[in-house]
Protein backbone atom coordinates (compact mmCIF):
# COMPACT_ATOMS: atom_id res chain seq x y z
CA UNK A 1 0.00 0.00 0.00
CA UNK A 2 0.76 3.76 -0.65
CA UNK A 3 2.10 5.76 2.39
CA UNK A 4 -1.81 7.47 1.93
CA UNK A 5 -3.04 4.22 1.98
CA UNK A 6 -1.35 3.11 4.95
CA UNK A 7 -2.76 6.21 6.53
CA UNK A 8 -5.92 6.18 5.94
CA UNK A 9 -6.21 2.75 7.12
CA UNK A 10 -4.15 3.83 10.08
CA UNK A 11 -7.16 6.67 11.00
CA UNK A 12 -9.90 4.39 10.63
CA UNK A 13 -9.36 2.00 12.66
CA UNK A 14 -7.99 4.57 15.21
CA UNK A 15 -11.56 5.79 14.74
CA UNK A 16 -12.91 2.20 15.50
CA UNK A 17 -10.59 1.59 18.93
CA UNK A 18 -11.71 5.15 20.25
CA UNK A 19 -15.53 4.74 19.55
CA UNK A 20 -14.78 0.50 21.09
CA UNK A 21 -13.33 1.99 23.75
CA UNK A 22 -15.89 4.91 24.79
CA UNK A 23 -17.75 2.05 24.33
CA UNK A 24 -16.07 -0.08 26.90
CA UNK A 25 -16.61 2.83 29.39
CA UNK A 26 -20.01 4.06 28.80
CA UNK A 27 -21.75 0.01 29.06
CA UNK A 28 -21.58 -0.65 32.70
CA UNK A 29 -19.42 -3.94 33.56
CA UNK A 30 -22.03 -7.28 33.23
CA UNK A 31 -24.29 -5.00 30.62
CA UNK A 32 -22.91 -6.83 27.47
CA UNK A 33 -24.94 -9.85 25.86
CA UNK A 34 -23.68 -13.00 28.33
CA UNK A 35 -21.15 -10.89 29.46
CA UNK A 36 -21.27 -12.11 33.45
CA UNK A 37 -20.61 -15.86 32.17
CA UNK A 38 -17.53 -14.75 30.08
CA UNK A 39 -15.73 -13.20 32.69
CA UNK A 40 -16.57 -15.73 35.08
CA UNK A 41 -15.03 -17.70 32.63
CA UNK A 42 -12.14 -15.70 32.47
CA UNK A 43 -11.61 -15.94 36.20
CA UNK A 44 -12.38 -19.36 36.69
CA UNK A 45 -9.53 -20.29 34.22
CA UNK A 46 -7.19 -17.81 36.09
CA UNK A 47 -7.32 -18.96 39.58
CA UNK A 48 -8.14 -22.28 39.15
CA UNK A 49 -6.11 -23.50 36.23
CA UNK A 50 -8.31 -25.49 34.88
CA UNK A 51 -11.78 -25.22 32.58
CA UNK A 52 -14.81 -24.44 34.54
CA UNK A 53 -17.64 -26.80 35.60
CA UNK A 54 -21.56 -25.79 34.10
CA UNK A 55 -22.35 -24.23 37.34
CA UNK A 56 -22.61 -20.76 38.69
CA UNK A 57 -21.88 -17.87 36.65
CA UNK A 58 -19.77 -20.01 34.25
CA UNK A 59 -22.81 -21.78 33.35
CA UNK A 60 -24.31 -20.29 30.81
CA UNK A 61 -20.89 -20.51 28.61
CA UNK A 62 -18.95 -23.22 30.37
CA UNK A 63 -19.67 -25.21 27.17
CA UNK A 64 -17.27 -23.00 24.96
CA UNK A 65 -13.93 -23.75 23.57
CA UNK A 66 -11.43 -22.17 26.43
CA UNK A 67 -8.98 -19.87 24.03
CA UNK A 68 -10.67 -16.91 24.16
CA UNK A 69 -10.91 -17.34 28.10
CA UNK A 70 -7.14 -18.49 28.08
CA UNK A 71 -5.75 -15.86 26.48
CA UNK A 72 -8.04 -13.36 28.55
CA UNK A 73 -6.52 -15.18 31.71
CA UNK A 74 -3.19 -14.29 30.58
CA UNK A 75 -3.63 -10.60 30.03
CA UNK A 76 -5.04 -10.07 33.01
CA UNK A 77 -3.24 -12.45 35.17
CA UNK A 78 -0.58 -9.81 36.83
CA UNK A 79 -3.80 -8.02 38.82
CA UNK A 80 -4.39 -8.61 41.76
CA UNK A 81 -7.89 -9.33 41.85
CA UNK A 82 -10.87 -11.35 43.71
CA UNK A 83 -13.93 -13.02 42.25
CA UNK A 84 -16.77 -10.90 40.91
CA UNK A 85 -19.55 -11.24 42.56
CA UNK A 86 -22.62 -9.72 40.18
CA UNK A 87 -25.16 -8.08 41.96
CA UNK A 88 -28.61 -8.51 40.01
CA UNK A 89 -30.77 -5.55 39.61
CA UNK A 90 -34.18 -7.05 41.26
CA UNK A 91 -36.10 -3.56 39.74
CA UNK A 92 -35.01 -4.50 36.39
CA UNK A 93 -37.41 -4.87 33.70
CA UNK A 94 -37.45 -6.22 30.32
CA UNK A 95 -39.79 -3.33 28.61
CA UNK A 96 -39.08 -0.31 30.75
CA UNK A 97 -36.60 1.89 29.97
CA UNK A 98 -36.11 3.34 33.63
CA UNK A 99 -34.58 0.28 34.72
CA UNK A 100 -31.89 -0.43 31.36
CA UNK A 101 -29.44 -2.26 33.69
CA UNK A 102 -29.09 -6.00 34.62
CA UNK A 103 -26.72 -5.42 37.34
CA UNK A 104 -26.36 -3.24 40.00
CA UNK A 105 -23.07 -1.32 39.91
CA UNK A 106 -21.58 -0.31 43.09
CA UNK A 107 -18.40 1.86 43.21
CA UNK A 108 -16.48 -1.44 43.10
CA UNK A 109 -16.43 -0.24 39.52
CA UNK A 110 -15.24 3.58 39.43
CA UNK A 111 -12.38 4.76 38.45
CA UNK A 112 -9.10 4.82 38.65
CA UNK A 113 -10.26 1.06 38.42
CA UNK A 114 -8.26 -1.75 40.78
CA UNK A 115 -8.55 -5.43 41.42
CA UNK A 116 -11.57 -7.68 38.96
CA UNK A 117 -12.50 -4.52 37.77
CA UNK A 118 -9.24 -3.64 36.32
CA UNK A 119 -9.03 -7.01 34.85
CA UNK A 120 -12.41 -6.99 33.42
CA UNK A 121 -11.16 -3.69 31.52
CA UNK A 122 -8.49 -5.42 30.70
CA UNK A 123 -10.29 -7.97 28.96
CA UNK A 124 -12.62 -5.61 27.10
CA UNK A 125 -9.54 -4.11 25.89
CA UNK A 126 -8.40 -7.35 24.65
CA UNK A 127 -11.92 -7.39 22.97
CA UNK A 128 -11.57 -4.22 21.03
CA UNK A 129 -7.99 -5.28 19.84
CA UNK A 130 -9.52 -8.17 18.48
CA UNK A 131 -12.29 -5.46 16.84
CA UNK A 132 -9.22 -3.43 15.42
CA UNK A 133 -7.79 -6.59 13.45
CA UNK A 134 -11.19 -7.44 12.13
CA UNK A 135 -11.47 -4.53 10.55
CA UNK A 136 -7.82 -4.79 9.21
CA UNK A 137 -8.69 -7.98 7.59
CA UNK A 138 -11.74 -6.62 5.82
CA UNK A 139 -9.43 -3.48 4.38
CA UNK A 140 -7.30 -6.66 3.07
CA UNK A 141 -9.63 -8.58 1.71
CA UNK A 142 -11.96 -6.05 -0.14
CA UNK A 143 -8.38 -4.80 -1.20
CA UNK A 144 -8.34 -8.41 -3.23
CA UNK A 145 -11.43 -8.69 -5.00
CA UNK A 146 -11.45 -4.10 -5.47
CA UNK A 147 -8.13 -3.10 -5.56
CA UNK A 148 -8.79 -0.78 -8.26
CA UNK A 149 -11.18 0.91 -6.53
CA UNK A 150 -9.96 1.93 -3.15
CA UNK A 151 -13.23 3.63 -2.18
CA UNK A 152 -14.83 0.36 -2.06
CA UNK A 153 -11.68 -0.66 -0.06
CA UNK A 154 -12.06 1.87 2.40
CA UNK A 155 -16.21 1.65 2.69
CA UNK A 156 -16.08 -1.83 3.49
CA UNK A 157 -13.71 -1.51 6.18
CA UNK A 158 -15.69 1.93 7.43
CA UNK A 159 -18.98 -0.06 6.86
CA UNK A 160 -17.39 -3.12 9.86
CA UNK A 161 -15.57 -0.41 12.24
CA UNK A 162 -18.42 1.62 12.18
CA UNK A 163 -21.59 -0.53 12.60
CA UNK A 164 -22.79 0.21 16.01
CA UNK A 165 -23.57 -3.68 16.61
CA UNK A 166 -20.30 -4.47 16.07
CA UNK A 167 -18.44 -1.67 17.52
CA UNK A 168 -20.86 -2.71 20.93
CA UNK A 169 -20.08 -6.23 20.70
CA UNK A 170 -16.17 -5.50 20.45
CA UNK A 171 -16.07 -3.36 23.57
CA UNK A 172 -17.21 -6.00 25.99
CA UNK A 173 -15.65 -9.67 26.89
CA UNK A 174 -17.66 -12.05 24.58
CA UNK A 175 -15.55 -14.84 22.32
CA UNK A 176 -17.67 -13.64 19.36
CA UNK A 177 -14.83 -11.05 18.87
CA UNK A 178 -12.02 -13.52 18.79
CA UNK A 179 -13.75 -16.44 16.40
CA UNK A 180 -14.87 -13.14 14.11
CA UNK A 181 -11.11 -12.20 13.95
CA UNK A 182 -9.96 -15.66 13.44
CA UNK A 183 -12.50 -15.88 11.02
CA UNK A 184 -11.63 -12.61 8.78
CA UNK A 185 -8.19 -13.68 9.04
CA UNK A 186 -8.54 -17.06 7.91
CA UNK A 187 -10.91 -15.39 4.79
CA UNK A 188 -7.79 -13.38 4.09
CA UNK A 189 -5.11 -16.27 4.33
CA UNK A 190 -6.85 -18.53 1.64
CA UNK A 191 -7.29 -15.29 -0.84
CA UNK A 192 -3.50 -15.22 -0.52
CA UNK A 193 -3.29 -18.90 -1.27
CA UNK A 194 -5.65 -18.79 -4.25
CA UNK A 195 -3.65 -15.96 -6.04
CA UNK A 196 -0.29 -17.76 -6.32
CA UNK A 197 1.29 -21.27 -6.57
CA UNK A 198 0.36 -23.16 -3.09
CA UNK A 199 3.44 -23.38 -0.17
CA UNK A 200 3.57 -25.12 2.75
CA UNK A 201 4.03 -22.56 4.99
CA UNK A 202 1.00 -20.35 3.95
CA UNK A 203 -1.01 -23.83 4.20
CA UNK A 204 0.36 -24.06 7.80
CA UNK A 205 -0.20 -21.06 8.60
CA UNK A 206 -3.93 -21.31 7.48
CA UNK A 207 -3.99 -24.51 9.73
CA UNK A 208 -3.30 -22.44 13.08
CA UNK A 209 -5.88 -20.16 11.98
CA UNK A 210 -8.25 -22.86 11.43
CA UNK A 211 -7.46 -24.59 14.30
CA UNK A 212 -7.13 -21.72 16.91
CA UNK A 213 -10.87 -20.98 15.41
CA UNK A 214 -12.46 -24.09 16.63
CA UNK A 215 -10.68 -23.44 20.52
CA UNK A 216 -12.45 -20.34 20.26
CA UNK A 217 -16.23 -21.23 19.00
CA UNK A 218 -18.14 -24.16 17.55
CA UNK A 219 -19.06 -22.01 15.04
CA UNK A 220 -15.37 -22.18 13.47
CA UNK A 221 -15.77 -25.55 12.39
CA UNK A 222 -17.82 -23.77 9.50
CA UNK A 223 -14.58 -22.24 8.58
CA UNK A 224 -13.20 -25.20 7.96
CA UNK A 225 -15.60 -26.80 5.34
CA UNK A 226 -15.39 -22.90 3.81
CA UNK A 227 -11.94 -23.84 3.60
CA UNK A 228 -12.01 -27.15 2.36
CA UNK A 229 -14.44 -26.72 -0.32
CA UNK A 230 -12.23 -23.51 -1.88
CA UNK A 231 -9.22 -25.99 -1.90
CA UNK A 232 -11.05 -28.35 -3.91
CA UNK A 233 -12.18 -25.62 -6.51
CA UNK A 234 -8.47 -24.42 -6.59
CA UNK A 235 -7.34 -28.09 -7.06
CA UNK A 236 -10.14 -28.44 -9.75
CA UNK A 237 -9.18 -25.13 -11.58
CA UNK A 238 -5.61 -25.89 -12.05
CA UNK A 239 -5.92 -29.24 -12.88
CA UNK A 240 -3.18 -30.17 -10.58
CA UNK A 241 -4.64 -31.98 -7.47
CA UNK A 242 -1.44 -33.55 -6.81
CA UNK A 243 -0.07 -29.96 -6.35
CA UNK A 244 -2.94 -28.92 -3.56
CA UNK A 245 -2.75 -32.39 -1.88
CA UNK A 246 0.14 -31.23 0.22
CA UNK A 247 -0.80 -28.35 1.05
CA UNK A 248 -4.78 -29.91 1.81
CA UNK A 249 -3.02 -32.22 3.89
CA UNK A 250 -0.34 -29.78 6.15
CA UNK A 251 -3.30 -27.30 6.50
CA UNK A 252 -5.80 -29.70 8.03
CA UNK A 253 -3.11 -31.74 9.87
CA UNK A 254 -2.27 -28.70 11.94
CA UNK A 255 -5.75 -28.02 12.51
CA UNK A 256 -6.49 -31.04 13.96
CA UNK A 257 -3.41 -30.88 16.03
CA UNK A 258 -4.13 -27.74 17.55
CA UNK A 259 -7.85 -28.73 18.39
CA UNK A 260 -6.22 -32.33 19.53
CA UNK A 261 -5.97 -31.71 23.33
CA UNK A 262 -9.88 -30.47 23.22
CA UNK A 263 -11.12 -33.40 21.30
CA UNK A 264 -9.89 -35.57 24.09
CA UNK A 265 -10.80 -34.15 26.97
CA UNK A 266 -14.16 -33.82 25.53
CA UNK A 267 -14.14 -37.89 24.82
CA UNK A 268 -13.11 -37.85 28.46
CA UNK A 269 -15.30 -35.79 30.56
CA UNK A 270 -18.54 -35.48 28.38
CA UNK A 271 -18.18 -38.41 25.94
CA UNK A 272 -18.14 -36.95 22.55
CA UNK A 273 -15.59 -35.18 20.65
CA UNK A 274 -17.24 -31.68 20.12
CA UNK A 275 -18.66 -32.00 24.11
CA UNK A 276 -22.72 -31.62 22.41
CA UNK A 277 -23.65 -33.14 25.36
CA UNK A 278 -22.61 -30.08 27.61
CA UNK A 279 -23.82 -27.60 25.21
CA UNK A 280 -27.13 -29.36 25.30
CA UNK A 281 -27.46 -29.76 29.24
CA UNK A 282 -26.84 -25.65 29.51
CA UNK A 283 -28.23 -24.28 26.83
CA UNK A 284 -31.89 -23.34 26.70
CA UNK A 285 -33.70 -25.63 24.17
CA UNK A 286 -36.46 -25.31 21.81
CA UNK A 287 -39.20 -27.42 23.14
CA UNK A 288 -42.21 -27.01 20.59
CA UNK A 289 -41.51 -26.59 16.57
CA UNK A 290 -40.66 -23.21 14.87
CA UNK A 291 -43.80 -21.49 13.74
CA UNK A 292 -43.85 -19.16 10.59
CA UNK A 293 -44.67 -15.83 13.40
CA UNK A 294 -41.46 -17.17 15.10
CA UNK A 295 -39.20 -17.26 11.61
CA UNK A 296 -40.98 -13.35 10.94
CA UNK A 297 -41.16 -11.77 14.43
CA UNK A 298 -38.81 -13.50 16.27
CA UNK A 299 -35.74 -14.45 14.16
CA UNK A 300 -36.21 -12.39 11.67
CA UNK A 301 -36.79 -9.12 12.90
CA UNK A 302 -34.22 -10.22 15.55
CA UNK A 303 -31.53 -10.40 13.51
CA UNK A 304 -32.25 -7.69 11.52
CA UNK A 305 -32.57 -5.20 14.30
CA UNK A 306 -29.46 -6.88 16.62
CA UNK A 307 -27.61 -6.63 13.22
CA UNK A 308 -27.51 -3.02 13.07
CA UNK A 309 -27.50 -3.28 16.91
CA UNK A 310 -29.53 -3.83 20.18
CA UNK A 311 -27.70 -2.92 23.41
CA UNK A 312 -27.79 -4.02 26.68
CA UNK A 313 -27.40 -7.50 28.10
CA UNK A 314 -30.28 -8.55 26.73
CA UNK A 315 -30.35 -7.18 24.01
CA UNK A 316 -33.52 -4.82 25.40
CA UNK A 317 -32.08 -1.39 24.50
CA UNK A 318 -33.17 -0.55 20.38
CA UNK A 319 -33.04 2.44 18.66
CA UNK A 320 -36.16 4.00 17.10
CA UNK A 321 -38.41 1.77 14.57
CA UNK A 322 -37.44 4.91 12.11
CA UNK A 323 -33.86 4.10 12.31
CA UNK A 324 -33.84 0.53 11.30
CA UNK A 325 -36.50 1.45 8.47
CA UNK A 326 -34.19 3.91 7.28
CA UNK A 327 -31.12 1.41 7.30
CA UNK A 328 -33.21 -1.08 5.44
CA UNK A 329 -33.81 1.62 2.74
CA UNK A 330 -29.93 1.83 2.49
CA UNK A 331 -29.75 -2.25 1.98
CA UNK A 332 -32.53 -1.62 -0.62
CA UNK A 333 -30.13 0.91 -2.62
CA UNK A 334 -27.42 -1.55 -2.02
CA UNK A 335 -29.61 -4.22 -3.77
CA UNK A 336 -30.80 -1.60 -6.82
CA UNK A 337 -27.11 -0.71 -7.14
CA UNK A 338 -26.13 -4.57 -7.52
CA UNK A 339 -28.67 -4.51 -10.30
CA UNK A 340 -27.61 -1.69 -11.89
CA UNK A 341 -23.58 -3.20 -11.52
CA UNK A 342 -24.99 -6.07 -13.48
CA UNK A 343 -26.23 -4.41 -16.69
CA UNK A 344 -23.38 -1.76 -17.23
CA UNK A 345 -20.40 -2.78 -19.23
CA UNK A 346 -17.27 -4.24 -16.90
CA UNK A 347 -13.94 -5.54 -18.50
CA UNK A 348 -13.18 -9.15 -18.27
CA UNK A 349 -10.96 -8.91 -15.12
CA UNK A 350 -13.73 -7.01 -13.31
CA UNK A 351 -16.15 -9.53 -14.30
CA UNK A 352 -14.04 -12.15 -12.90
CA UNK A 353 -13.44 -10.64 -9.28
CA UNK A 354 -17.27 -9.85 -9.14
CA UNK A 355 -17.61 -13.66 -10.12
CA UNK A 356 -15.61 -14.55 -7.55
CA UNK A 357 -16.38 -12.09 -4.72
CA UNK A 358 -20.27 -13.56 -5.14
CA UNK A 359 -18.96 -17.20 -5.52
CA UNK A 360 -16.89 -16.68 -2.00
CA UNK A 361 -19.75 -14.61 -0.31
CA UNK A 362 -22.27 -17.80 -1.18
CA UNK A 363 -19.88 -20.29 -0.25
CA UNK A 364 -19.19 -18.86 3.39
CA UNK A 365 -23.01 -17.77 3.62
CA UNK A 366 -24.48 -20.86 2.73
CA UNK A 367 -22.36 -23.33 4.89
CA UNK A 368 -22.87 -20.42 7.72
CA UNK A 369 -26.70 -20.11 7.54
CA UNK A 370 -26.87 -23.98 7.67
CA UNK A 371 -25.25 -24.36 10.46
CA UNK A 372 -27.34 -21.58 11.63
CA UNK A 373 -30.41 -23.09 10.97
CA UNK A 374 -29.53 -26.37 12.34
CA UNK A 375 -28.40 -24.39 15.66
CA UNK A 376 -32.15 -22.57 15.90
CA UNK A 377 -33.68 -26.12 15.10
CA UNK A 378 -32.06 -26.95 18.33
CA UNK A 379 -31.89 -24.16 20.99
CA UNK A 380 -33.62 -20.90 21.84
CA UNK A 381 -32.23 -17.05 21.87
CA UNK A 382 -30.81 -17.60 18.08
CA UNK A 383 -32.35 -14.19 17.19
CA UNK A 384 -28.85 -12.26 17.61
CA UNK A 385 -26.95 -11.59 14.80
CA UNK A 386 -23.41 -11.25 16.00
CA UNK A 387 -23.50 -15.46 15.81
CA UNK A 388 -23.59 -14.11 11.67
CA UNK A 389 -20.65 -11.84 12.17
CA UNK A 390 -17.72 -14.48 11.01
CA UNK A 391 -19.19 -13.76 7.42
CA UNK A 392 -19.64 -9.46 8.55
CA UNK A 393 -16.61 -8.88 6.21
CA UNK A 394 -17.49 -10.37 3.00
CA UNK A 395 -21.06 -8.62 3.49
CA UNK A 396 -19.52 -5.37 4.31
CA UNK A 397 -17.68 -5.80 0.67
CA UNK A 398 -20.71 -7.01 -0.95
CA UNK A 399 -22.55 -4.19 0.73
CA UNK A 400 -20.51 -1.77 -0.49
CA UNK A 401 -20.29 -1.93 -3.67
CA UNK A 402 -23.87 -2.30 -4.38
CA UNK A 403 -24.15 1.25 -2.60
CA UNK A 404 -21.17 2.53 -4.57
CA UNK A 405 -23.26 1.50 -7.75
CA UNK A 406 -26.95 2.68 -6.60
CA UNK A 407 -25.90 6.34 -8.16
CA UNK A 408 -24.00 6.91 -11.43
CA UNK A 409 -21.46 8.73 -11.32
CA UNK A 410 -21.65 9.84 -7.34
CA UNK A 411 -19.77 6.71 -6.31
CA UNK A 412 -17.43 8.72 -3.57
CA UNK A 413 -20.60 11.06 -2.27
CA UNK A 414 -22.78 7.97 -1.55
CA UNK A 415 -19.88 5.90 0.16
CA UNK A 416 -18.71 9.15 2.18
CA UNK A 417 -22.28 10.19 2.73
CA UNK A 418 -23.29 6.43 4.14
CA UNK A 419 -20.11 5.86 6.01
CA UNK A 420 -20.55 9.27 7.63
CA UNK A 421 -23.95 8.66 8.41
CA UNK A 422 -23.45 5.38 10.37
CA UNK A 423 -20.34 6.97 12.30
CA UNK A 424 -22.77 9.73 13.32
CA UNK A 425 -25.20 7.09 14.31
CA UNK A 426 -22.43 5.39 16.01
CA UNK A 427 -21.58 8.24 18.03
CA UNK A 428 -25.15 9.26 18.81
CA UNK A 429 -25.59 5.53 20.24
CA UNK A 430 -22.64 5.63 22.12
CA UNK A 431 -24.23 9.17 24.24
CA UNK A 432 -27.36 7.58 24.09
CA UNK A 433 -25.67 4.56 26.20
CA UNK A 434 -24.14 7.37 28.68
CA UNK A 435 -27.19 8.66 29.15
CA UNK A 436 -29.25 5.75 29.40
CA UNK A 437 -26.63 3.88 32.04
CA UNK A 438 -25.94 6.87 34.30
CA UNK A 439 -28.57 8.27 36.28
CA UNK A 440 -28.27 11.73 37.40
CA UNK A 441 -29.07 13.59 40.33
CA UNK A 442 -32.14 16.06 40.40
CA UNK A 443 -32.82 19.28 41.28
CA UNK A 444 -34.72 19.75 44.89
CA UNK A 445 -36.13 22.78 43.51
CA UNK A 446 -37.91 21.17 40.82
CA UNK A 447 -39.33 18.22 42.94
CA UNK A 448 -42.97 18.04 43.34
CA UNK A 449 -44.63 18.05 46.55
CA UNK A 450 -45.83 14.21 46.91
CA UNK A 451 -47.50 15.16 50.74
CA UNK A 452 -46.45 12.06 52.95
CA UNK A 453 -48.08 12.80 55.67
CA UNK A 454 -45.21 11.49 58.62
CA UNK A 455 -42.04 12.97 55.98
CA UNK A 456 -39.65 14.02 56.15
CA UNK A 457 -37.25 11.43 58.23
CA UNK A 458 -33.94 10.48 58.77
CA UNK A 459 -32.42 6.94 58.43
CA UNK A 460 -29.04 6.91 60.43
CA UNK A 461 -28.62 10.21 59.76
CA UNK A 462 -26.93 9.09 56.32
CA UNK A 463 -30.15 9.61 54.21
CA UNK A 464 -33.50 11.29 54.79
CA UNK A 465 -36.51 10.59 52.79
CA UNK A 466 -37.68 13.99 51.26
CA UNK A 467 -41.18 12.89 50.87
CA UNK A 468 -43.48 9.81 49.64
CA UNK A 469 -46.47 9.00 47.99
CA UNK A 470 -48.58 5.63 48.16
CA UNK A 471 -51.74 4.89 45.58
CA UNK A 472 -53.76 3.15 46.50
CA UNK A 473 -54.57 3.49 49.96
CA UNK A 474 -57.17 0.89 49.23
CA UNK A 475 -57.77 -1.59 46.98
CA UNK A 476 -58.44 -5.96 46.50
CA UNK A 477 -55.71 -8.75 46.58
CA UNK A 478 -54.22 -8.99 43.17
CA UNK A 479 -53.80 -5.09 42.90
CA UNK A 480 -50.62 -3.09 42.72
CA UNK A 481 -49.29 -0.70 45.41
CA UNK A 482 -47.30 2.22 44.34
CA UNK A 483 -44.54 3.65 46.16
CA UNK A 484 -42.79 7.07 45.10
CA UNK A 485 -39.78 8.41 46.94
CA UNK A 486 -37.60 11.52 47.18
CA UNK A 487 -34.17 10.64 48.98
CA UNK A 488 -31.61 12.97 49.84
CA UNK A 489 -28.19 12.31 51.09
CA UNK A 490 -26.90 13.74 54.04
CA UNK A 491 -23.27 12.73 53.24
CA UNK A 492 -20.83 11.26 51.33
CA UNK A 493 -22.13 7.73 51.12
CA UNK A 494 -19.57 4.90 50.88
CA UNK A 495 -22.08 1.87 51.81
CA UNK A 496 -24.70 0.53 49.30
CA UNK A 497 -27.88 0.47 51.30
CA UNK A 498 -31.04 -1.51 50.44
CA UNK A 499 -34.50 -0.66 50.72
CA UNK A 500 -37.12 -3.07 51.82
CA UNK A 501 -40.68 -2.54 51.59
CA UNK A 502 -42.86 -4.69 53.68
CA UNK A 503 -47.03 -5.48 53.64
CA UNK A 504 -48.24 -6.96 56.65
CA UNK A 505 -49.83 -7.12 59.63
CA UNK A 506 -48.20 -10.23 61.70
CA UNK A 507 -46.99 -11.49 59.35
CA UNK A 508 -45.93 -10.21 55.86
CA UNK A 509 -48.58 -10.25 52.99
CA UNK A 510 -45.89 -9.31 50.73
CA UNK A 511 -42.52 -7.77 50.56
CA UNK A 512 -39.72 -6.38 47.67
CA UNK A 513 -35.99 -5.45 48.38
CA UNK A 514 -33.91 -3.65 45.74
CA UNK A 515 -31.87 -0.19 45.98
CA UNK A 516 -33.43 3.35 47.09
CA UNK A 517 -32.59 4.44 43.69
CA UNK A 518 -34.96 1.80 41.90
CA UNK A 519 -31.87 0.01 40.00
CA UNK A 520 -29.24 2.82 39.94
CA UNK A 521 -27.39 4.37 40.81
CA UNK A 522 -26.90 2.33 44.53
CA UNK A 523 -26.17 4.50 47.34
CA UNK A 524 -22.32 4.44 47.67
CA UNK A 525 -22.14 6.41 44.42
CA UNK A 526 -24.62 9.25 46.33
CA UNK A 527 -22.55 12.87 47.26
CA UNK A 528 -23.91 15.39 50.22
CA UNK A 529 -27.10 16.98 48.92
CA UNK A 530 -28.01 15.00 45.53
CA UNK A 531 -31.61 13.94 45.68
CA UNK A 532 -32.90 11.37 43.90
CA UNK A 533 -36.57 10.17 42.95
CA UNK A 534 -37.70 6.19 43.26
CA UNK A 535 -40.77 4.63 41.89
CA UNK A 536 -41.49 0.41 43.65
CA UNK A 537 -44.17 -1.74 42.79
CA UNK A 538 -45.71 -3.67 45.47
CA UNK A 539 -47.98 -6.63 43.75
CA UNK A 540 -50.74 -7.98 46.33
CA UNK A 541 -50.69 -11.42 46.11
CA UNK A 542 -54.57 -12.42 44.86
CA UNK A 543 -55.13 -15.30 47.95
CA UNK A 544 -53.93 -12.17 50.72
CA UNK A 545 -56.73 -11.92 53.17
CA UNK A 546 -58.78 -9.17 53.31
CA UNK A 547 -58.00 -6.59 55.56
CA UNK A 548 -55.90 -3.54 56.77
CA UNK A 549 -52.18 -3.71 56.90
CA UNK A 550 -48.79 -2.01 57.71
CA UNK A 551 -46.76 -0.23 54.91
CA UNK A 552 -43.21 -0.71 56.03
CA UNK A 553 -39.92 0.92 55.02
CA UNK A 554 -36.60 0.18 56.31
CA UNK A 555 -33.14 0.83 54.80
CA UNK A 556 -30.02 -1.82 55.61
CA UNK A 557 -26.47 -2.38 54.23
CA UNK A 558 -26.43 -4.92 51.24
CA UNK A 559 -26.67 -8.62 52.41
CA UNK A 560 -26.81 -7.42 56.27
CA UNK A 561 -30.26 -7.14 58.32
CA UNK A 562 -29.14 -4.35 60.41
CA UNK A 563 -30.96 -1.30 59.98
CA UNK A 564 -30.50 1.95 59.92
CA UNK A 565 -32.50 3.40 62.77
CA UNK A 566 -35.34 6.10 61.77
CA UNK A 567 -37.31 7.93 64.58
CA UNK A 568 -35.75 5.77 67.07
CA UNK A 569 -37.06 2.56 65.15
CA UNK A 570 -35.43 0.25 63.14
CA UNK A 571 -38.55 0.62 60.13
CA UNK A 572 -40.69 3.38 59.43
CA UNK A 573 -44.70 3.07 58.58
CA UNK A 574 -45.37 4.86 55.61
CA UNK A 575 -49.13 3.86 55.39
CA UNK A 576 -52.43 1.88 55.95
CA UNK A 577 -53.59 -0.13 53.55
CA UNK A 578 -56.76 -1.55 53.49
CA UNK A 579 -57.93 -4.51 51.10
CA UNK A 580 -61.44 -5.29 50.35
CA UNK A 581 -62.69 -8.35 48.76
CA UNK A 582 -62.84 -8.29 44.99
Amino acid sequence: MHKSENLVLFVLLLMFSLTALGYSIVVPLGEGPDEVSHFAYVQYVLMHRRLPPPAGAVSGEAHQPPLYYVIGALVTSWIPQEEFSPIANPDFAFDDPQTPNLLLHTRREAFPYNGAALAWHWGRGLSVVMGAITVWAVWHIASVFVSNDRWIVWGAAAFVAFLPAFTFLSAVVNNHNLVVMLSSVSVLQILHIAQRPPRRRDAALLGILLGLAVLTKLSGLVVWLFVAVILAFLAWRSGQWKNWTTPAAVCFGIATIIIAPWIIYNLANHGDPLGWSLVLSVTPLRQAPLTFDDLVKVIGWGLYTSFWGRFGGALHLRMADAIYASLGGVLLFALLGWIRYGRSAQTPEQNNRTRALLATFAVFWAMMLIAFARWTLTVLGTDQARQLFPGLPLFAIVFTIGLAHSSVKREKIVLATSCGGLFALNLAVLLYLNATFIGSPQNLVALPRLGGPAAPADFGNVIRMLDYRVEPTRGAPGDSIIVQIQWQALEDITENYWLLLRLGSKESVVQKDGVPSTGHPTTDWWQRGQVFTSHHTLVVPKDATPGTYTLWLGLHPFGQWEWLPVRGQEMFVLDRITMTTP
